[in-house]
């Protein structure tokens, strides 16, 4: 099943490109959002890996966040951009693609999820 919640998520090296920036670039102290500024949904992961794997397959139920959840986070990144210089530059289903051909030449040894069974009546 998929949850109807959105998420902002972020290449790793993006992050990395924007550390190596902070650490030795002189920049403005403040708080700033480390982010893409983009909501994907839980539904475009799971398109985003069918698609990498080629197969066709049902489409998922969908169902409510939890109550323990939110059900959207995305960040602003406006003042990050504009003050370090810094753009989250790695596309959603590049990053999907990294990510699956890691586990394609290293394995997947673990799986840790905090989802229980959903109700989809």
């Amino acid at each position: 099943f998929c949850t109807d919640s959105t998420r902002d998520f972020l290449d790793m090296d993006d992050f990395m490109k924007l550390m190596d920036h902070i650490l030795f670039s002189p920049t403005v102290p403040g708080t700033y959002n480390v982010s893409t500024g983009e909501g994907k949904s839980i539904r475009d992961i799971f398109d985003a890996v069918a698609d990498y794997l080629n197969i066709e397959c049902e489409t998922p139920p969908t169902v409510p966040t939890g109550e323990d959840d939110i059900q959207t986070v995305i960040l602003d990144p406006t003042k990050t951009e504009s003050t370090l210089g810094w753009k989250a530059m790695t596309a959603f289903e590049a990053m999907i693609t990294k990510q699956l051909q890691w586990y394609d030449q290293n394995g997947v040894t673990s799986i840790y999820s905090h989802l229980s069974q959903a109700n989809t009546k």
